[in-house]
Parts: C-alpha cells; sequence; structure tokens
C-alpha cells in the first residue's frame, strides 16, 4: 500500500498536477491569519515555539523536535517535520512524504494514528485560529491535535493541551537547471539560472534569467523565450531556426548584462536566390566568420559570398568576383567591399545572393540548390532601434530587423514620421528565376503579386519603406513594443480582400517545369474613396531583375493602384519589362468587384477579352509587348447577340491529326496554344457557316486553348485532342 502511494505521487508530480516534492531546501515563514493557510507545506509547532511535530510514531502518539526559529523563519528543515497540508472533501489532511503516511483519529483516548491512505473523515482535519493559534480539530470525532509539553508529544485532546503554530513554506523566487529544474519549470514571477545544458521543446518564460559560464541555453525553433526582468548572459544563447521555424525573444523592457554571447540562426531553405537580410546581433567578429562559416564547408551551414578582390577581402573566389552582397545606401545599390574586416551590425539590411550551403558548386551557375542556416554570434539587440532614412521625398529605405522576434511594419511606420505609412516592399524569393518584388498595400492588407507576405517582418528579414514627399525630416523608431511573437511564420496568413474594396490582380504567369507559375504582377483596388490620380494612397513600382509587370497612370509605374470607380473612357495601361521568354499568359483575379465590366485590350491583335475572376489570356512576346496590353471598361458585353451565345468548337475531342470547325463564324482571327503557352501554327477557311482550323503539325493527346476574335472581340475555349 505504501509503495502504491508512492507511485501516485510520483505521477501527480511528473504530470504537474502536485507540487515538486520537498527535498530538505526552503525557507518556512511563521503565518498569522487562516488566510494564509493554503495548499502546501508547513512545520507543525507548539505554541512556545520550541517543538516541532516529527513522523516519528511510537503506537500512540508523535515525537517532537527541537527547533530554534530565527526572525520567525525556519531555513531547511528536516523532511521529517515537514507536513503537507492539503484540502480535501470538507477538511484537510496532513502527510508527511518522508513516510508516506496521513495523520488520522480514530476515537481511541488520545492516541493519534498515523495511516497509508485517506477513507474517512478520520483523516480530516478542520483548522481554524484564534488567539494566534491554529486549531486542528478532527472532522470525525471532536478531537484537538495538540502539544502536551508535560508529557513532550503531539496527540489528540478534548482540551487543555497547547494549540498550534505553522511555519508555511515560502514560494521559491529561482529554480536552477543543471538536469533538471530545482523547483519546476519557472514562471514570468520565478527567477532561473541556467547551470547546466538546457534545450527547449516548449516556450520559457521566467523573471530574471541568468545563464552561468560555460553553459548554454538553447531556444528550440519555432518556440519562444520571454523574460519578465533582467538577462544576465555569462554563457551561451542560441535560438534555432529550422524548416519548422524560428526562434524568438519576446519583448524586453530590462537591462542585458554578462560576459556571454548569442548566437542566432536563419534558415533559408532550397533556392538559389537574393535574400533581403539582416542579423539580430552585433558581432565583435567579421561577416567571413559568422554567414561564411569562417570559410568552412559544413553542409547545411552558411553561405558563399563573393565580391571584388576574392580571398583578399574575405570573399569566396570564383572566376568572375562578380559581388553577390550589397547594401543600399542613399537610394542605390551598393556592393560590399569585404567580409575579413566589417562585422555584422543588428539591424543592418543586406541584400544577398543565396546560392545554398557552401558545399554548393561556385563553377557552375546551375548548381543543384540546398538548404542552409546563416549563423551569426554576437550580443543580442534590445531597446529600441532608429535605422538610416533616405531624406529624399518620396525616397525608399532598406531597413533590417533588428530583433530575434517578428515586427509589425505596419505598426512601426504609423508611429514614423513623415513616412508613407500605407505601404511596404518585400523581396519574395520565391518568385520568378532569381526573386521578386511583393508590394503590400498596408491600408487595405494585399499585395500586389500573389505571396504569402504580411506585415510582419520575420527575424533576421530586411524589407523596403518609401518616405513621403514634404520637405519634413523623416524618422523611424523600432521599439521592443513592435515585436510580434505571435507571428512568427510568414505564409501561414493569406492575402484576404475587405469587403468595401474590389480587386482587380493581374498575374503574369511562365511555363516553369511544365507547370505555369506566377512570377510577377500587379494589382488594382476600387474604392469611392480612391481616385484616377497618382496619390500617396498608391504604390509605385519597384525594379525587378527579372520580368516586371505594372499598371500606368500618369507616367508613373504602380505596383498598386487604388481607383475610383471606373467609367466606360477609364483606361489601365499595362507596362511589360525584362521579358525574357517567347510564351507568357495572363492570370486574372476579380473579387469583389461592382462597376463597368473589364475587358484586356490587346493592340497587337486589336481583340478585347472579358475579364472575369480566373479567365487566362496566352500571349507570345514581341519586340513590341512593352506597351500592348491596356485594361479599359465598358458597360456591356463587347460581343453581338450570337458570338455572346458562346463559342462551339467541333470535334471536340477530336482525333490525333484532325482539325476542327468553328461553327456561325465565317471570318476570323483563330489562335491555338498548348498547356505550355506555345502557338500551334494552323490554317484557317471559310467552309460555308463555319470556319476550318487545321493544324500544320501534328498533335499530341492533350487539352489545347482556341481563340477566336472578330470584330475586336474575343472568346476562348478548350479543345481536347485524343
Amino acid at each position: 500500500m505504501i509503495m502504491k502511494y508512492k507511485l501516485l505521487f510520483l505521477t501527480l508530480f511528473a504530470s504537474g498536477l502536485g507540487w515538486g516534492q520537498y527535498s530538505g531546501v526552503g525557507t518556512f515563514t511563521k503565518i498569522t491569519s487562516l488566510a494564509q493557510l493554503t495548499d502546501g507545506y508547513y512545520v507543525i509547532v507548539n505554541s512556545g515555539d520550541n517543538f516541532a511535530m516529527n513522523n516519528t510514531h511510537n503506537g500512540t502518539y508523535l515525537a517532537n523536535t527541537s527547533i530554534l526559529p530565527l526572525s520567525n523563519s525556519i531555513v531547511n528543515p528536516s523532511t521529517d517535520i515537514v507536513w503537507k497540508i492539503e484540502s480535501n472533501g470538507s477538511g484537510r489532511t496532513i502527510f508527511n512524504e518522508s513516510s508516506s503516511k496521513y495523520v488520522s483519529y480514530t476515537g481511541s483516548s488520545n492516541n493519534v494514528q498515523i495511516v497509508d491512505a485517506v477513507t474517512a473523515n478520520n483523516q480530516r482535519w478542520n483548522i481554524t485560529y484564534s488567539s494566534n493559534l491554529f486549531n486542528f480539530i478532527n472532522l470525525q470525532i471532536t478531537r484537538l491535535l495538540q502539544y502536551n509539553s508535560s508529557s513532550p508529544r503531539f496527540a489528540c485532546y478534548t482540551s487543555g493541551q497547547q494549540n498550534l503554530l505553522l511555519y508555511k513554506l515560502a514560494s521559491p523566487t529561482s529554480t536552477t537547471y543543471t538536469a533538471s529544474w530545482s523547483n519546476g519549470t519557472p514562471t514570468a514571477t520565478l527567477d532561473a539560472l541556467i547551470d547546466g545544458n538546457l534545450t527547449t521543446s516548449s516556450d520559457l518564460a521566467c523573471k530574471d534569467l541568468t545563464i552561468n559560464s560555460g553553459k548554454t541555453l538553447t531556444i528550440g525553433a519555432g518556440k519562444k523565450l520571454t523574460v519578465a526582468g533582467n538577462l544576465i548572459n555569462n554563457g551561451t544563447i542560441v535560438f534555432k531556426s529550422d524548416a519548422s521555424g524560428t526562434a524568438m525573444f519576446d519583448v524586453f523592457n530590462a537591462a542585458q548584462s554578462g560576459t556571454g554571447t548569442v548566437t542566432t540562426e536563419r534558415y533559408i531553405p532550397a533556392r538559389r536566390a537574393f535574400r533581403f537580410v539582416s542579423a539580430p546581433v552585433t558581432t565583435t567578429t567579421t561577416i567571413k566568420q559568422n554567414w561564411q562559416e569562417n570559410a568552412g564547408s559544413t553542409a547545411g551551414l552558411g553561405t558563399h559570398i563573393t565580391g571584388t578582390g576574392g580571398a583578399a577581402n574575405g570573399f569566396d573566389a570564383t572566376e568572375t568576383n562578380n559581388p553577390s552582397l550589397f547594401t543600399f545606401t542613399s537610394g542605390a545599390w551598393a556592393a560590399v567591399t569585404n567580409t575579413n574586416v566589417n562585422v555584422l551590425t543588428a539591424g543592418t539590411p543586406y541584400r544577398l545572393m543565396v546560392r545554398g550551403d557552401r558545399t554548393t558548386d561556385l563553377t557552375t551557375n546551375t548548381p543543384t540548390a540546398t538548404a542552409t542556416t546563416l549563423r551569426a554570434t554576437g550580443t543580442l539587440k534590445t531597446g529600441s532601434f532608429s535605422p538610416t532614412i533616405n531624406q529624399t521625398a518620396d525616397g525608399y529605405s532598406l531597413i533590417g530587423n533588428p530583433y530575434q522576434a517578428p515586427i509589425d511594419i505596419k505598426a512601426i511606420l504609423t508611429a514614423a514620421s513623415n513616412m508613407n505609412a500605407g505601404v511596404a516592399y518585400y523581396w519574395d524569393p520565391t518568385l520568378n528565376t532569381r526573386g521578386g518584388y511583393v508590394t503590400r498595400d498596408l491600408t487595405t492588407d494585399v499585395n500586389d503579386v500573389t505571396s504569402g507576405f504580411n506585415q510582419y517582418v520575420q527575424p533576421g528579414q530586411a524589407v523596403f519603406v518609401k518616405r513621403d514627399n514634404t520637405a519634413n525630416a523623416a524618422s523611424v523608431t523600432i521599439t521592443e513594443s513592435h515585436k510580434s511573437v505571435a507571428n512568427g511564420a510568414v505564409g501561414v496568413f493569406r492575402t484576404t480582400t475587405p469587403n468595401d474594396f474590389g480587386l482587380l490582380r493581374v498575374n503574369l504567369q511562365a511555363n516553369t517545369n511544365n507547370q505555369w507559375q506566377n512570377i510577377e504582377g500587379t494589382l488594382a483596388l476600387f474604392n469611392d474613396n480612391f481616385s484616377w490620380n497618382v496619390t500617396p494612397e498608391d504604390a509605385t513600382k519597384m525594379s525587378n531583375l527579372d520580368e516586371e509587370v505594372s499598371f500606368v497612370q500618369n507616367n508613373t509605374s504602380l505596383a498598386i493602384a487604388c481607383l475610383s470607380a471606373p467609367n466606360a473612357n477609364s483606361e489601365l495601361p499595362i507596362k511589360l519589362n525584362n521579358l525574357r521568354q517567347s510564351n507568357y499568359q495572363w492570370q486574372f483575379e476579380l473579387t469583389n468587384y461592382q462597376g463597368e465590366r473589364p475587358y484586356l485590350y490587346d493592340a497587337q491583335n486589336n481583340s478585347y477579352t472579358e475579364i472575369t475572376n480566373g479567365v487566362v489570356v496566352p500571349f507570345t512576346a514581341t519586340t513590341a509587348t512593352a506597351n500592348r496590353f491596356k485594361i479599359v471598361f465598358q458597360p456591356s458585353a463587347l460581343s453581338t447577340d450570337d458570338f455572346a451565345n458562346g463559342l462551339v468548337v467541333y470535334p471536340n475531342p477530336a482525333k490525333a491529326g484532325a482539325g476542327f470547325f468553328v461553327q456561325g463564324i465565317t471570318a476570323a482571327q483563330v489562335t491555338v496554344y498548348n498547356v505550355l503557352g506555345q502557338n500551334i501554327p494552323v490554317q484557317v477557311k471559310s467552309q460555308g457557316n463555319a470556319l476550318q482550323v487545321t493544324p500544320t503539325q501534328t498533335l499530341s493527346h492533350g487539352i489545347y486553348l482556341v481563340t477566336v476574335t472578330t470584330e475586336g472581340k474575343t472568346q476562348q475555349v478548350k479543345w481536347i485532342v485524343e
């Protein structure tokens, strides 16, 4: 039976349902009211304050141990005089963990018993407080647990003996980790001392945090560290990062001290692309010793950084030594001149070509992509941070996240002075070949390109912001209150459309690995509070390395155009730059839109295609493509009744090698595209009241897109070849 209850207690303790067992260390303080009596550990003392009840039972009473309290406290009493008093039913139980026994009274004279379990009110006590003493009254039989000074012992009496004093174990103020926590897992009111190597698998919160010399606290990927008090680091703190997430340091408003270091990690998935990065620590060692792993070649760590002068300047040497690390100063990119002298400063932003980890082959531009983790070791940035701002009117500034936590760029710009609070520009490395800009409208919370980026800038990330067009000095201050650790995974918050804005997104798609993928785009938002003039509500376009799409208003290229309701004379020209392929397609998103019908006008084909949600329009790029397309608006469909009734192509499906007929049309321009967007040459001739269309090459089985344009009106239909 004893073993049974020991196992029960250990189970409760391990599961967090009970207390941590008293181990012989702790300070017990005298309590002087019933309100102070809560479930916990106590020393039960006679009214003379010199004898404590111990767990030695001679068959009829409990023995005593001499004590000498100092300043109403007993320090580190033996476990045999410490009793756990706990609420149970309508009373309280008195239990000694050292002996695994409960105090009981069964009605045998003055004899007190000890038993293994609580089975009745004989083991329950009503405790009251009067005349500065506690009265322990048995619930089953009215007897008092008292101290007999004439025959020194603790037993049960009707009256006439000494009532009792209680000394309560004070709540611990700290807990120490060696191989486990000495006083349980820390909390916001409990100091934590790290005296062993600890890797967290859940969030860790404490009051003061101290890491001893030679010890390491590792915060697991996706977990957070919250320190309500001071941080004293004489060892090492590591913030991990992997595909599941990045460790974070929550809002911190106290002091940081110590001789230790902090290592931060930034996991980067496998894709050769530029990244806008920053470090949350200020290092005393060089960029080479951190992001380049001091020229090491451990798989999954660091990246190659190239530049003029090659190895002499700390760079990884290549045949060309083309730079891969840049800063943005006074509105222009500048290559970093060395990595063996320059150090990392928290919040300093860079544009870095990440080829992969340091096992990547530098002799080819098409190596197999590898995931990697950038590490930096130094002093963790806490407190306010003011980045350098380009003071040119409407000028762009690249600012880095200075913290090991996501920050809310929307809140930051709202609190800034003379900054455009409505827009931020991200670099999305998953777009196109080398990445592309995503313009985030912070007022409507939408992006110009379909992307997972939102208003939360992740640890190790940098973002472009824009000054307003006034003459007053602009400033930005990032504070601890701008941290947002609840938003630590970019991509989980998808773009949404507020109900009071109509949305027209134009996606440029290219075929990559036999799949059509968005590579660029631009966005129009419609609301009566906007206008067709270029205003600060619009977001200007930043130049991409690869394909670039924008709307043009008043000779200004816009990533996001904020417009009032269009009329029949309204036009939205589309500007295309940096086309690198022949075959593309437009894909349109039209949601929550109420207004004149939008059409895509193709000046090269003199055709109109009605824009509905999800419609796709293939096209072949030519030298005149840059200003070939625009969006126009009409109050009704641009088609005759017959044409509006639907395009009929037959036979559909057709056999391989055959052509098809377009019913009810005798003159039209017909184009055919395969699923890769490639134009299929065809011969077109009139046959009675239909057009006969014959491909000039043998077609493979599959789905083809047929586009028919007549009198400036366009319709599309799928044609299947079996």
